[in-house]
């Protein structure tokens, strides 16, 4: 039953008379009038990111004629650092809400694993540099969004290019009026080529440079030129290289009180493009309007600041005083070996012979003194001491703001206890609680987005495989029919980093304690010690192989079944043994397999029956040939019927390490699921 949007949440928006729209005068004032406060609102911020930039680049100040300038690159190892220890991405996992949906949601998290992998949109990289990006502005930004036909798209944002409404929320960008991102540079062949624009407005665009070059990528304030300048690039000498392009802006705002999406060329007052943001999105907020395409987390959130302070601003001035001290002690020794000299004209002739050169010699004058015709003015030096005590007190102050100690950077002696180590996480946990809970946040709306464009975008046409986490399992198909209402569960971060992390240590101390003990299977301890440092089940299982012929058993299995699930038909493995089998068995097991899927393995099992006996007969044969005993096992003078399916002789349990009657039955599970196959 279609519900009437006039009655939702009591609303009596039928009555009013609807509000007679804009024209284009009218918006383009509106809008230039919003980018202007938004423009003025991020200016405040601009010029700390400047020279937040100035020290991660390496611009070195002005400063006197004869002083030194050394410049120590104090705030680029301040980035690696902090990056370093805040490098514990969060995981997402989508949850059911109805229990007969676990499979479902195994599926769409394994879709969305596989759409933010390197080999797609790289969720890990783009998000890396992101928290990089944000270390300068104290914000990360990032546009979702699906390209058509179904692709999805997460694209950062720079801080220079995002705007957005002063009264906003620093808690959550729905609250913002309006926002929106400058500097979307299209090609004219883009502008030509897009369908969704408005054919006459974009000629009237490109007509309307045709006696001028299309302006830079960047606003009136040329603020965002300064990112390259400082690394000596100048952006103004080498934008018109390769084809004409134009800079536009992407603008979101209220008309009427529906959110509607502007790209516009805001100089020229072109609009090419106009929506309402509900055609656009299919994501609706809270309050029941659909959604920007934005997300974004702060490093310090503020609720009443968007643009909050970065983990820069707080050591900028610290690393700024650091740099000078540094370069007044350099002064200082300079002044110490080459010091200032007083002469006497009258005894020195010519004071350029003063300066120091090998074997040279000097005139005196006449009757006079050269020990009294020359004095050193002699500088007062620092002293070791105090200038170890100045680094000290800076340094104490940075760790103190930042929570980033010496230790913390990896700069403890060797002979402090590993313990340290995890209270050095620990401190750097609880400094970055803020960051934390907005990174989490903004990455369970993004999720939710994504969930929201795969559901309303994704076409039974356009349905996919899904490998399994070892590659062997393949959910053959995700279709409409599977994207119904999820939880979204994130974990990870940097609370978990931690507690994963000592929790490993303490299992690895003690699995190392048992080495030896008799009352510990060696085995058990293996396995265990080989999942705590990561091992797949494949390389586990390879690695506690017995024999090499056991470990190329597990590979072909592997391989076999990989083959099996990908549709493929495969012919019994000719020598194919009980740990050849043993994998099938475990696989039918441990995995949730379709009927189909579990049919087709079902039956590769049962054209293995035969070979692998007479395999394992084989093998016993061998065996007792090399211990001797052939003849007493078969009787003398003849070797006796062969055990083998004719006779049906079962195979002793031993033989091979396996039960052969239990490896040549079909798994109880299959029977009970879908009964005899």
């Amino acid at each position: 039953m279609k519900k009437d949007k006039a009655v939702l949440g009591n609303d009596t928006t039928s009555q009013i008379p609807k509000e007679k729209f804009p024209d284009s005068d009218e918006l383009l004032t509106r809008i230039r009038s919003e980018y202007d406060a938004a423009l003025a609102y991020r200016q405040t911020r601009v010029a700390s990111w400047n020279a937040n930039e100035d020290l991660l680049y390496g611009k070195k100040p002005p400063t006197l004629t004869n002083r030194s300038n050394i410049l120590i690159q104090l705030m680029a190892g301040f980035e690696d650092t902090l990056l370093a220890k805040i490098n514990s991405p969060v995981i997402v996992n989508f949850s059911p809400v109805e229990e007969g949906d676990v499979m479902k949601a195994k599926k769409v998290t394994s879709f969305f694993e596989f759409e933010r992998s390197p080999q797609r949109e790289d969720w890990e990289q783009k998000d890396l540099l992101t928290k990089k990006l944000a270390m300068v502005s104290g914000r990360a930004l990032f546009k979702i969004y699906t390209a058509h036909p179904y692709k999805h798209k997460l694209d950062p944002v720079d801080h220079y290019d995002f705007l957005i409404d002063p009264l906003t929320s620093g808690l959550s960008l729905e609250t913002a009026r309006y926002l929106g991102q400058d500097n979307i540079i299209k090609s004219k062949a883009d502008l030509e080529r897009n369908s969704s624009y408005d054919k006459k407005k974009v000629k009237e665009l490109i007509d309307s440079y045709a006696e001028e070059t299309s302006a830079l990528p960047d606003n009136q304030n040329n603020e965002k030129q300064h990112r390259l300048n400082v690394q000596g690039f100048d952006i103004q000498s080498n934008y018109q290289a390769g084809d004409s392009t134009y800079k536009l802006l992407e603008w979101y705002t209220h008309v009427n009180g529906v959110r509607y999406y502007f790209l516009l060329d805001l100089e020229k007052k072109i609009i090419i493009k106009q929506r309402k943001l509900e055609e656009l999105t299919p994501i609706l907020s809270e309050s029941n309007v659909p959604c920007y395409p934005f997300e974004s987390w702060a490093y310090y959130p503020d609720l009443f600041n968007f643009w909050s302070p970065s983990p820069m601003d707080r050591v900028r001035e610290l690393f700024i005083l650091r740099n000078v001290a540094l370069n007044q002690l350099f002064d200082n020794n300079e002044a110490i070996n080459k010091p200032m000299r007083i002469y006497d004209p009258n005894t020195f002739k010519n004071p350029a012979l003063l300066k120091y050169t090998p074997d040279a010699l000097v005139p005196v004058s006449a009757g006079k003194d050269p020990q009294t015709g020359i004095h050193t003015l002699q500088t007062q030096a620092f002293g070791t001491g105090n200038a170890k005590e100045m680094a000290g007190i800076l340094e104490d102050l940075a760790a103190k703001i930042t929570g980033v100690t010496p230790a913390g950077m990896g700069m403890e002696s060797s002979t402090e206890k590993v313990g340290i180590y995890y209270g050095n996480m620990q401190e750097v946990e609880k400094r970055m609680l803020q960051f934390e809970a907005s990174y989490s946040r903004c990455h369970m709306r993004l999720a939710q987005k994504y969930l929201g464009f795969l559901s309303e975008r994704l076409s039974k046409a356009a349905a996919v495989k899904i490998l399994g986490a070892e590659g062997a399992v393949i959910v053959e198909q995700l279709t409409n029919e599977d994207l119904v209402k999820f939880d979204v569960e994130i974990t990870g971060g940097l609370s978990a980093a931690r507690q994963d992390a000592i929790s490993k240590k303490l299992k690895m101390e003690f699995l190392t304690s048992l080495h030896g003990n008799p009352a510990a299977n060696p085995m058990v301890v293996a396995e265990l010690t080989a999942r705590l440092a990561g091992l797949s089940e494949i390389e586990i299982k390879r690695l506690l192989a017995q024999q090499r012929k056991d470990e190329k058993q597990i590979v072909k299995a592997a391989e076999d079944l990989q083959k099996l699930m990908e549709g493929e038909t495969v012919a019994p493995y000719p020598k194919a043994d009980t740990t050849y089998l043993q994998e099938i068995v475990d696989f039918l097991l441990e995995h949730n397999l379709t009927e189909k899927e579990e049919q087709r393995v079902t039956a590769y099992f049962e054209s293995l029956q035969e070979i692998v006996t007479r395999n394992m007969i084989l093998k016993a044969h061998l065996q007792a040939a090399e211990s001797g005993m052939l003849g007493e096992a078969m009787g003398p003078g003849t070797p006796g019927p062969v055990p083998g399916p004719d006779t049906g002789a079962p195979l002793p349990d031993s033989i091979g390490g396996a039960n052969m009657q239990t490896a040549g039955t079909i798994p109880s599970v299959a029977q009970e699921t879908y009964g005899q196959v």
